[in-house]
């Protein structure tokens, strides 16, 4: 499993890369793990486009189809509800919040 959640996301070249050492090590199974905006929904882009550089759906299916090229299965983890403190920080779901002292102790 690979968080690319933490930091910056990583660009597309370089989740190749990824893919190529876990190839030459006989790895068959990669998984993303993926909170708050570091996966790109386009209906959301307004929360995210200022600020971020998320992996986009299609480069996903890239990412993807490269796995399958090197017999790599590519399991998308998108952790919900628990991890939503970047999205509930927003202006826009807020009001969602439960505890907006956890949000901003967060440091969102």
């Amino acid at each position: 499993m690979l968080d690319i959640s933490r930091g910056k996301v990583p660009t597309l070249e370089t989740l190749y890369k990824v893919v190529d050492l876990l190839s030459d090590l006989k790895y068959n199974h990669l998984q993303l793990y993926i909170e708050g905006f570091s996966f790109g929904y386009p209906s959301f882009k307004h929360l995210w486009e200022n600020t971020e550089i998320p992996i986009k759906p299609n480069e996903f299916r890239q990412l993807d189809a490269y796995c399958k090229d090197n017999y790599i299965e590519l399991v998308p983890n998108q952790n919900s509800v628990g991890h939503m403190g970047a999205w509930l920080a927003t202006e826009e779901y807020k009001d969602l919040a439960e505890c907006l002292k956890v949000i901003n102790y967060l440091g969102y």
